[in-house]
């Protein structure tokens, strides 16, 4: 208990390690309710101030741990909090895994981002957490001028990385004090995907009560409408490093030469057609790269109809969707066209300096090779977003809008943090 107890110094919890003791039933199910009615806010209210959400929370005992000083409520409010995630992890994990730890990560930043400087640097203290402060040199070189810096290998806050926000130097990226958070989350969103997956596989062990309790309520679903997805043209530019391999290296083609050949317009077309872009905003799209070398005269005469055709809204007005894998894989491609599946098309030497290219490390690149000599071109395909998104999967790629949606979930909530974290 001792150990449960360290746990529970904090209003912040990484969730390390499995509860211990006994709780009664009704308690257990009281524990779930009140957590349930902070994902439905969280769910709700994309951005909220501390404040706000301890007034929306109402009389929900989870608010107290938004609370600076420490009492009696608070330290109840803690072993609520510490019990009801366990709960639900194993109720999430057999269904929208990806929406609870989206809701789990941004109830931390929010409590992590609340404390005090001295409460922030003893939790990381007692999680056995190293910070390694920026020099006085390195700060002088780098100009880290107004308060206290930290650096972090490139592999311990990948996305603040991508985003190359802050100064990076040797393999090191430097970080201020009030952006810890991002270093935080991404350690509890990596022990959050193994414990999701290890909570999957206990799932039909766990005791009946247990069971019970869980099917009692109606689990928080996040919003969805896979008949009405929609993605803007002006979201693309920045959501191409979610696109598989094969649709980025169409986008990318597209870029270049301002035009695509059948068989790529036909991949590449209905792709994002299954991302939810709009035939208005692919028409908008198509003929700005095309009328970079051709008229729009010509676009229109020539292209239009294949576009609208593609939507269903001329000609047999089939409703056509997105190409999987297995169609893909099935095409042949001549020498210089660029549709296809790279893993199974591409030379091999070719393929290894593009994998280089996207920072894909040797010892990834050597399986991928090797998984395309064995014709598993789905593996290398798996592998591939492994390795590029930082996180492992428990199924195999077979769709290239599947790969999408896995990358997007891939960074939970980093768009929010950046944009509600201050300076």
């Amino acid at each position: 208990m001792k150990k449960m107890d360290s746990i529970l110094q904090f209003n912040v919890s990484l969730y390390s390690y499995t509860p211990q003791g006994a709780e009664q039933l009704y308690k257990q199910a009281e524990m779930i309710y009140y957590r349930l009615r902070l994902y439905q806010i969280l769910k709700t209210k994309e951005t909220l101030s501390v404040d706000e959400l301890k007034s929306e929370l109402g009389d929900n005992p989870l608010k107290h741990l938004l609370d600076v000083e420490d009492n009696a409520e608070v330290r109840l409010a803690r072993h609520l909090d510490y019990l009801s995630h366990w709960t639900l992890k194993i109720a999430y994990s057999n269904q929208q895994p990806m929406f609870f730890m989206k809701c789990e990560l941004r109830w931390f930043k929010t409590r992590f981002n609340n404390m005090s400087h001295d409460q922030r640097m003893e939790f990381i203290k007692k999680n056995n957490l190293n910070l390694t402060p920026a020099t006085e040199t390195e700060k002088s070189s780098l100009k880290l001028w107004g308060q206290n810096w930290y650096k972090f290998n490139f592999t311990e806050v990948t996305l603040l990385v991508k985003l190359r926000l802050y100064p990076m130097y040797k393999g090191f990226i430097f970080i201020p004090e009030h952006k810890l958070v991002f270093w935080l989350t991404e350690k509890l969103q990596k022990q959050l995907q193994s414990s999701l997956v290890h909570c999957r596989k206990m799932l039909p062990s766990t005791c009946d009560q247990l069971n019970m309790l869980i099917n009692t309520f109606e689990l928080v679903q996040p919003y969805s409408d896979t008949t009405s997805r929609r993605f803007k043209l002006c979201d693309l530019k920045k959501n191409v490093e979610h696109f598989p391999l094969c649709m980025k290296f169409q986008y990318e083609n597209l870029e270049k030469k301002h035009h695509l050949k059948h068989f790529s317009r036909v991949q590449y077309g209905l792709f994002l057609k299954g991302l939810g872009l709009s035939l208005e905003e692919a028409l908008k799209m198509w003929k700005t790269e095309f009328t970079k070398k051709m008229s729009e005269r010509c676009f229109q005469k020539e292209y239009s109809y294949f576009f609208k055709h593609q939507y269903g809204t001329v000609g047999s007005k089939i409703k056509y969707k997105a190409q999987c894998c297995d169609t893909i894989l099935e095409q042949s491609v001549p020498s210089g066209f660029v549709h296809g599946c790279p893993f199974k098309h591409w030379d091999a030497s070719v393929l290894s300096v593009r994998l280089r290219e996207d920072d894909v490390c040797d010892e990834d690149v050597r399986k991928i090779l090797g998984l395309k000599q064995r014709e598993q071109y789905r593996a290398a395909c798996t592998t591939y977003f492994q390795s590029v998104c930082g996180c492992k999967l428990d199924d195999v790629i077979d769709h290239p809008v599947k790969y999408y949606d896995k990358s997007c979930s891939s960074i939970v909530d980093i768009e929010d943090l950046v944009l509600s974290d201050e300076d």
